[in-house]
Formats: structure tokens, sequence, C-alpha cells
């Protein structure tokens, strides 16, 4: 058992849950997922996305959080439980920064930034732009799996001192196994002199081991969601690290409190099954990206056996191998997939366009 009782849990089950919900939660699991993580030792809440409006494109409102939906959530939550956002860097030009975050002065503490380690030099631009604002800023580099000792990535943050204040660690396609982890945030913890955070995904039911991993090295804050609720599989139980958290300090934690956000999560998974489920284990052991997966799976599309045979297939393929190193894997993971040429097909409309319609 972790001896060390300083670290601390984040929870992101409404950013990172957004997933499967398109970020559209309803006012009655709001209310109960603030009451829970207001009673379990989380001391960040990460509410979710704040972004601008994309034309022809529809996601809920924790996608953009309207500061109407900031404000409630920051008067129902402990007045020392630090609350805020993240930002998709990719998404969010440093001049954006101010328009999305200027008015939630006062209200948020902090922002996290979803960042490519490939393309650092746009995070930090964003995070000085941020920090200016007088946010704790909070970087979390994405894809540890595919280069768990980021030593240059790790100095260059380093080299531009006062710019973050936590660096968080993501394995992104929970494909890390815990001697990685340990590795991986022992070594940002000899380089950086700012608190390192782990957050992990359980396509191969490793989440917990691996968080255990990562605050055995050294960790700070690990992320968790309720009932694991995150994308593609799903992430590290906030439930469960919280009870190891409260075990280790002589506490029980107060799930009578808590119990009836857990059980409408719990009722959610049955709904959107997220989970270490056989695709998302195959993606996992071959470092695939778990987007893709989630969307074959949702949207059923192509059956269980044809996903599994595509993943297996590109598992083993050297070119998709040799592209996963650059990060661009999305179209020979939709080539796998077998085609509907040769498919019948039922279409159901009506008119004289549909039968001018070729399909293709």
């Amino acid at each position: 058992m972790i001896s060390r009782s300083d670290w601390q849990i984040l929870d992101c089950t409404l950013r990172d849950g957004g997933y499967y919900t398109n970020w559209d939660f309803s006012q009655e699991c709001v209310d109960r997922y603030l009451e829970a993580v207001s009673c379990l030792p989380v001391s960040y809440i990460e509410l979710g996305y704040r972004a601008l409006p994309e034309y022809g494109k529809y996601k809920g409102a924790y996608y953009y959080l309207p500061l109407s939906y900031i404000e409630s959530a920051r008067e129902k939550l402990p007045a020392d439980t630090k609350l805020g956002v993240m930002l998709d860097v990719k998404n969010c030009p440093p001049e954006h920064s101010a328009k999305l975050l200027q008015e939630c002065q006062g209200l948020i503490d902090f922002v996290r930034l979803a960042a490519d380690p490939r393309k650092l030099n746009v995070a930090l631009e964003l995070a000085y732009s941020i920090k200016r604002l007088g946010f704790e800023v909070g970087l979390n580099l994405m894809y540890l799996s595919s280069d768990y000792d980021k030593t240059n990535v790790l100095e260059e943050i380093q080299n531009n001192k006062g710019v973050c204040d936590i660096v968080s660690l993501v394995d992104s396609y929970g494909a890390c196994y815990p001697t990685e982890v340990a590795q991986a945030v022992s070594l940002a913890k000899h380089i950086l002199d700012v608190p390192v955070g782990f957050h992990g995904h359980d396509n191969l039911t490793l989440a917990f081991a691996n968080a255990l991993a990562a605050l055995d090295a050294g960790a700070d804050v690990v992320d968790g969601t309720l009932q694991g609720m995150g994308r593609g599989a799903g992430n590290l139980r906030t439930e469960l690290i919280a009870s190891y958290l409260e075990s280790n300090l002589g506490n029980v934690p107060d799930f009578f409190a808590a119990a009836p956000a857990l059980d409408h999560f719990s009722e959610m998974k049955m709904v959107h099954k997220w989970g270490a489920q056989i695709p998302y284990i195959i993606a996992g052991l071959n470092g695939l990206p778990q987007a893709p997966v989630m969307e074959w799976m949702s949207k059923k599309r192509f059956d269980m056996p044809a996903i599994v045979r595509a993943l297996t297939t590109l598992g083993k393929d050297e070119d998709v191998q040799q592209q996963k190193k650059s990060g661009n894997v999305a179209k020979p993971l939709r080539d796998a997939l077998p085609k509907l040429h040769d498919k019948k097909v039922v279409v159901v409309g009506g008119g004289q366009r549909l039968l001018n319609t070729r399909l293709e």
C-alpha cells in the first residue's frame, strides 16, 4: 500500500463522459453528480469543455459551458473544491482564450489543455495567454503509450517555467502498463518542478493498477470519473480511487450520499456500454485510437465480429504500426472495416431523388 497521503483526486466525469452523451446531461444527473463529488475526497472538478460554437455542429451544454452552468456548479460545490474547465488546443487559438475565459474569472480556478506532444509549442502559446488571465494552467500530455519517456517534451516544458501549474500524463489509448506508467511519472518528477498528474483509460482494465503505479512513482494528482464513464473503454473509477485514498487516511468514504449518483451513472453505463469490451482491449493492446472504435460500436453499423477482425488485422499491419508513430491511423482504421458494396441493404425513403441516388 502506498503510504503517501498528500496526493489528490481530480474528477472529470461530465467532461470525459460527454463523449457518450454529446455533452448533454439532465439537470437531475448534474445535481446528483455535484452532490456525490462534494461528499467524496475530490479536490478538483473539471466540469466540461469551454469552446466557441461551431457552425453546423451540435454539442451539448457541457462542451460549451454557458456561464450560468458554471455559476450553478460553483454554488453547489464546497468552497475549497477547485473548479475548472478544459480547452482543446487544436480548436482554440490563443487569441480566443480571453473571449472564452474572461467572464469565468472568479468562478473557475484552473484551465486544462489537451495537448499533442508533437505540437507542444502551440499548447505553450495558449497556456501563456491563459496564465495572463490569472488562471492556474494544467497541461495534459496525450498519447503516453506511444512514447512514455518524452524527455525532450518534458525539458521543453521545464524551459518555459511559470506557464504550467501541473503536467498530467495521459494514457489516451489505454495501452500503458504499470511499469511504463511508473517510468514515465518518475522521469517527469525528475525533470519538472511542478506537480505531476496521471489520467488513465481502462482498455486493459489497468486504470486502477496504473494509477497506483503513478502514485507510487510520485504522482501528485490522479484523474477519475464516476463509474469510470469516459471516452472509449472509460477511465479510472473515482469511487474506487477515493476509497483507496480514504483507507490510506483511516477513513470511510461517504458512499451513502454518493449512492444516488453512482446508481444513476450505473444505469447510464447499461445504455452506453463503456468498459473493457473486446474491441477496446484489442485497440489497447495495439496502441490504436479509441475514437473510431467508439464510433463503430455506438452507431451499430458493423457487428462485433467485423470490428474485432478489422482491429486484429490492423494490429499486425506494419504500415499501421509505422503510422502510429506519426499519429495518423484514422484512414487505415476505416479502410480495415468490411465494405458494403456486396451487401444487400434496405433503404427507407421516397421520392424521385431517392431513385436517382447512386449508393457508394
